[in-house]
C-alpha cells in the first residue's frame, strides 16, 4: 500500500469545508450555523476517536440532523465544497490507499461511515481516497465486536499498511497451456510492526477481501502481458524486467511489479516470453 500520512490535516483543520456550508444559499445553511459549535465539538475528538483503535466510538448525538448534514456532501452540495471533493478525488494517486490496487481511486469513502456519524460528512480527515472494489466491501462497517477493534485501518493516522508486501504465486500444470495458471496472492507482514498493528493488518485485508480482488487484478494483467507478448514483435522478458523497477520504485509493494517478478521467475512463462521475442 502507499503512504498517505500527509493527507490529514492537523489540529482538527475542517479546511473551510464547514464555512462553505455555512455561508451557502441553500435553506439549511442557517441550521448548519447553528449546529456549527457542536460540530466543532465533535471534530475536536475525531483524531482521539481514530487512535483508539480498540474502543468502540461513541455514538452520534446529532443523528437526528443526518439528513440535512449529509446533504452537503451529495449532489446538492454547495458549489465550493462540490470544487473541494473534487480536487480530492483527483488527487495524484497510482494505488487505492486502503488495499495497493493499481488505479486511480475516486471514490471518497467516510472512514466514519455518514450513516452513523453524519456530523463528519464533509470533515477532510474523514474523506479518503479508495478504489471501487474497497468501496463495494467496506460500506458501513467500522467496529469488529468479535476482535474488540476497529475492522479498518485508517491511512492518514497510520503508516501500518506501507508494511504489507505483496507476492504472488504462479503455478502453470502444462507449458503448453499457459493461460490455464493457478495465481494465488500472499502478503507478507512485516516483523517490524508490533503485533497488535499486525493482527489489524490482517483484519483490514480479511474484511475487504483483498486477496480475492488481487487475484482477479492478476489474471487479467497476466493475460494482457501474453497477449502483448503473441502479437508484439517485442522483447517481453526486458520489457518487464525495466517496467517492474520502474513500478517498484512508484511504490515498493506495487501488485503489478509483484506479478512480473512472479511471471519472469516462473520457468515455462519466462521461456514462452523468449521464444515470442524477435530473434
Amino acid at each position: 500500500m502507499i503512504k498517505v500520512t500527509e493527507f490529514k490535516l492537523s489540529n482538527n483543520y475542517d479546511d473551510g469545508f464547514l464555512g462553505f456550508a455555512i455561508n451557502s444559499r441553500k435553506k439549511s445553511a442557517r441550521n448548519i450555523n447553528r449546529l456549527s459549535p457542536f460540530i466543532r465539538r465533535r471534530y475536536q475528538v475525531y483524531e482521539q476517536t481514530i487512535l483508539r483503535f480498540n474502543k468502540r466510538p461513541t455514538d452520534s448525538n446529532l443523528l437526528k440532523h443526518h439528513d440535512m448534514l449529509v446533504d452537503y456532501f451529495g449532489d446538492r452540495a454547495p458549489s465550493k465544497i462540490k470544487e473541494q471533493l473534487n480536487e480530492r478525488r483527483e488527487r495524484r494517486l497510482r494505488h487505492c490507499p486502503y488495499c495497493g490496487k493499481p488505479c486511480k481511486p475516486r471514490i471518497l469513502d467516510h472512514f466514519l461511515p455518514k450513516s452513523k456519524w453524519p456530523e463528519f460528512s464533509i470533515f477532510p480527515n474523514n474523506l479518503v481516497n479508495q478504489c471501487e472494489s474497497c468501496s463495494s466491501k467496506k460500506g458501513n462497517d467500522y467496529y469488529c465486536d468479535e476482535s474488540n477493534v476497529v475492522k479498518f485501518v485508517h491511512p492518514y493516522f497510520f503508516d501500518i499498511l506501507t508494511h504489507v508486501r505483496v507476492d504472488f504465486d504462479l503455478k502453470v500444470y502444462n507449458p503448453l497451456q499457459l493461460f490455464d495458471v493457478d495465481i494465488k496472492v500472499r502478503f507478507i507482514i512485516s516483523n517490524k510492526l508490533k503485533s497488535r498493528h499486525r493482527k489489524r493488518v490482517r483484519l483490514h485485508l480479511r474484511e475487504l477481501s483483498v486477496s480475492s480482488y488481487a487475484e482477479k487484478y492478476a489474471r487479467i494483467k497476466y493475460e494482457e502481458k501474453l497477449d502483448e507478448a503473441d502479437v508484439q514483435a517485442t522483447d517481453m522478458v526486458f520489457l518487464l524486467t525495466e517496467q517492474q523497477k520502474v513500478l517498484k520504485k512508484l511504490s515498493p509493494n506495487c501488485w503489478e511489479a509483484a506479478l512480473y517478478k512472479s511471471m519472469l521467475n516462473n520457468h515455462a512463462i519466462k521461456q514462452y516470453l523468449i521464444n515470442k521475442s524477435p530473434k
